[in-house]
């Protein structure tokens, strides 16, 4: 959330691209950024761990292509992001009460549109033994989920934000298709 603090301030630049430190890029990341300048696409996911309901908006170079997402891809690896899209980000994201990743992933919640380039030109480098991609976790069991004494709101809040969020990501998903 500082990068896009410090991009708001940034009189050179118009957008970033926000890169994790633990990531493969393609070799022609800076000819699908520079391609990227020319849309009007404000947050472009460059990275995603699962694919979701999306819709191909054209081709951006002769080796990847636009599209527009319902929600995101789960993965804040790589993006890229102009100026217009910090201010609701930041808004939204403030309170910080999901993960970033999630948070950012919910333009149903915040209102900024997802675009994603694909194939995916940025790559998690895998942090376990068997190469398969998936990132270790070191959180381990937690065990507060399960404890007795819990209030009502406590056991089923999380379950009702779920099913509210369930109900936006289909609205996103019929909105998608119907070219909204």
């Amino acid at each position: 959330m500082q990068l896009w603090r410090q991009l708001l301030q940034d009189a050179e630049a118009d957008a970033y691209v926000v890169l994790e430190d633990d990531v493969k890029l393609s070799d022609n990341l800076p000819e699908i950024v520079s391609a990227l300048q020319n849309t009007d696409a404000a947050f472009v996911k460059l990275s995603g761990n699962q694919v979701k309901p999306m819709r191909k908006l054209g081709e951006l170079t002769s080796e990847v292509d636009l599209y527009k997402l319902a929600y995101g891809p789960l993965n804040t690896c790589a993006y890229f992001i102009r100026k217009e899209a910090v201010p609701r980000l930041l808004s939204y994201c403030y309170s910080m009460s999901l993960p970033i990743d999630t948070m950012l992933d919910r333009s149903f919640r915040h209102g900024v549109d997802i675009y994603a380039v694909i194939p995916y030109p940025v790559h998690p480098i895998p942090d376990n033994e068997d190469n398969s991609g998936a990132l270790s976790s070191q959180i381990g069991h937690r065990d507060y989920k399960y404890k007795s004494g819990k209030s009502e709101l406590s056991k089923y809040g999380p379950r009702l934000y779920r099913l509210a969020s369930s109900f936006f990501k289909r609205y996103a998903e019929i909105k998608l298709r119907l070219g909204m």
